[in-house]
């Protein structure tokens, strides 16, 4: 992080496959809010897993989140992700 710091990286942003997933995200974003420089933390996700885990994310520090959504399309949503799941995301509520 310090690398990103001393070449002038102040906004980082969580992506790339679902970030949601990790177990660990919540300290990942502890950890790059502890760092003085860093003014914003974004996100993007498919939204699957953030129905429980929005508050615990906004309470570490994510200051931006971008949803990505293909589809309003139940089954266009599964065959996406691989999932069932698009009735969580549409049922989130942003406290962000």
């Amino acid at each position: 992080m310090k690398i990103f710091i001393r070449a002038g990286v102040d906004k980082i942003r969580l992506t790339g496959g679902e970030p949601t997933i990790r177990k660990d995200l919540v300290d990942i974003i502890k950890t790059i809010k502890s760092f003085d420089e860093i003014k914003s933390i974004a996100m993007t996700t498919n939204g699957i897993a953030l129905k429980h885990k929005l508050k615990p994310l906004k309470d570490a520090g994510l200051d931006n989140l971008n949803i990505s959504l293909d589809t309003f399309v139940d089954a266009k949503f599964q065959f996406v992700t691989r999932r069932l799941g698009l009735q969580n995301v549409l049922e989130v509520n942003f406290i962000l």
